[in-house]
């Protein structure tokens, strides 16, 4: 059987961490306020005694446990499990039990007063619930700060028995998650519960490429028989590579010439494997905060220190053409996740507009659209362009977590709509940024697809030392203008 929940990775982490100080210090302060109302003291609390000892080793010991538990959760869900899964005040009576009796238990057993030990239990017990909570919540708000916490949207390639064991313990866990799903098969085979597909159903495993196009899919599984069905399976890991697609595959099959992608870290129990679709340290953790803390640091840090510089742009903006100060569009960013766009107006009213009757001018040779001398650029807009003010409002899209400073740029939807190689969409398995290869490496004067190649390059290649020697470089590039139009 596909034992789809279990994932590897390190069982003991952060959060494991804080659960046992917060479990520890609730025992603390509970002896110290017993000790303090009943006058008790035996036990005490100033050195390292014993008791003191053999609880620490419990609580370590059960939090083991739980983070054991808590790893018997797929990656597709583990983002949603943090807000979802410990949510229930359920589950946290449960374990404000499971950690406060024996803790109890023990007190009682070294300080030989029954009576008291069972009070002391009430009262840790009746604390626990409320500490886990406010730990689980706010680890959930310094996930969202950090990192990008989103209901995934998962595809499953297959509609037979396995599909609908993943789909019910799936519905069964998370119920939210079940809208998210969406099936891909040649035809609907399901079981006897399951006569129709439970989600959105695509017919025809090979168009998989277009699908991948058109949906924001984060995650896809394959559930297909492998002997009947290798080269769709082959088919659609290809072209979940190609397009930059988390995919997880279980191979009881050779896996030759696609070896180079797989995630070592990523074997399960069952021998399923996620492969990559770029550089290893982007499924890194702590190089994913750290990248995300430069972001919020520096991002932080500029719209102090150029506040009066957009100040002074938003006024000669105003007063140089009519029309608003900034300039708004919707584009897609890390997942196909459309979001809005800030820029300070550098066009007239109408550029969106002309941009028909000037598509023929364009000078990139690609689906993106650039052109050196643009009439629709108003005077002022053209200053601003050459040294990137206009992009500084984008400081604001960082904080807010939809852009990083550095990665691929964010494309407008019509851009995307016109991409004729599959690989291009590759570039948003990563988070957008304001500046990248492409903009230190001459900007408008690099054609279309050496820019989107330079964007692969980049989420292949990635590591904090390259973000850092992009933003020295872009500093340099914005005071010589190089490449801007």
């Amino acid at each position: 059987m596909f034992d789809f929940e279990y994932v590897s990775g390190p069982r003991f982490n952060l959060f494991s961490l804080l659960r046992i100080v917060a479990v520890y210090g609730s025992y603390i302060l509970c002896n110290i306020g017993f000790d303090w109302i009943v006058g008790f003291r035996e036990t005490g609390v100033v050195g390292i005694h014993l008791i003191d000892f053999i609880i620490f080793v419990v609580i370590f010991t059960e939090e083991l446990y739980v983070a054991h538990k808590r790893q018997l959760l797929s990656k597709t869900v583990r983002e949603i499990a943090i807000h979802e899964q410990l949510a229930s005040w359920r589950s946290y009576v449960v374990e404000g039990l499971t950690y406060g009796v024996p803790i109890g238990i023990i007190w009682s057993l070294f300080s030989g007063r029954w009576i008291y030990g069972l009070v002391f239990t009430v009262i840790l017990v009746s604390l626990l619930p409320f500490v886990l909570f406010g730990i689980t919540k706010l680890t959930s708000r310094f996930r969202s700060l950090f990192f990008e916490v989103m209901p995934e949207l998962v595809l499953i390639v297959g509609s037979g028995k396995q599909t609908m064991a993943f789909v019910k313990a799936m519905e069964n866990r998370f119920p939210k998650l079940a809208d998210r799903i969406k099936i891909l098969d040649s035809t609907w085979i399901g079981n006897g519960t399951h006569k129709s597909p439970p989600g959105k159903f695509f017919k025809g495993i090979r168009e998989v490429k277009e699908i991948l196009k058109e949906e924001a899919i984060d995650r896809v599984y394959i559930l297909l028989p492998i002997r009947s069905c290798y080269d769709d399976v082959i088919f659609v890991i290809q072209a979940c590579l190609e397009q930059g697609v988390a995919v997880v595959v279980r191979p009881i099959f050779d896996l030759e010439g696609l070896k180079g992608f797989v995630r070592q870290d990523s074997l399960t129990r069952d021998g399923t494997y996620e492969l990559a679709t770029g550089s290893p340290l982007l499924y890194s953790m702590p190089h994913r905060m750290i990248k995300r803390l430069m972001d919020i640091t520096i991002a932080s840090l500029a719209i102090i220190f150029t506040s009066p510089l957009m100040l002074a742009t938003a006024l000669f903006v105003k007063l140089s053409s009519p029309g608003p100060v900034f300039f708004k569009q919707v584009r897609l960013g890390y997942r196909k996740r459309p979001f809005t766009v800030y820029k300070f107006r550098t066009m007239y009213e109408d550029a969106e507009q002309r941009v028909a009757e000037l598509e023929a001018q364009s000078e990139t040779g690609g689906a993106a659209f650039k052109m050196r001398h643009d009439p629709r650029i108003t005077p002022v807009g053209r200053i601003l362009r050459c040294f990137s003010i206009d992009e500084l409002p984008q400081l604001f899209n960082v904080l807010k977590g939809d852009m990083s400073l550095v990665g691929p740029r964010p494309l407008p939807v019509r851009d995307h709509e016109r991409f004729k190689d599959y690989k291009h969409f590759r570039r948003m398995a990563v988070r957008p940024g304001i500046t990248g290869l492409w903009q230190v490496s001459g900007r408008s004067n690099v054609p279309f697809n050496e820019w989107m190649q330079m964007d692969l390059d980049y989420i292949d290649n990635w590591s904090l030392k390259m973000d850092l020697s992009i933003l020295f470089k872009t500093i340099r590039a914005v005071f010589t203008g190089h490449g801007a139009v």
